[in-house]
């Protein structure tokens, strides 16, 4: 890791519509590392998990107080693209993108827009 970073960039537009959906996405480099696991925040709340080595469920979508639907749009070893749908007003905000790398590294990065 030259500069220690595993996030390469975070996509989220800056104007959609009320009721309407957003496509937000994180591409990442792992370089020699694998992917240990990828989180999504909303203003510091989780709202998506993936941890590919949970075999029961490597994909956990949480509830963020009805702001919005999560559905995975898109998943590869570089990308994961969410579609936000049924947007509420309080959708707007911060929204991070979290990856850590796997053992031994346990290399931790981050993007927000």
């Amino acid at each position: 890791f030259v500069d220690g970073s595993l996030v390469s960039a975070v996509e989220v537009p800056q104007f959609a519509f009320k009721g309407g959906e957003a496509k937000i996405s994180c591409r990442f480099n792992l370089h020699a590392s694998t992917l240990y696991s990828l989180k999504w925040y909303h203003n510091n709340t989780e709202f998506y998990r993936y941890v590919p080595t949970e075999r029961h469920q490597p994909i956990n979508i949480k509830p963020q107080d009805h702001n919005f639907y999560v559905l995975e749009a898109n998943r590869s070893s570089q990308e994961v693209r969410l579609v936000l749908r049924d947007l509420k007003e309080a959708a707007s905000g911060e929204y991070r993108c979290e990856v850590i790398a796997e053992h031994p590294s346990f290399t931790t990065d981050s993007a927000k827009q």
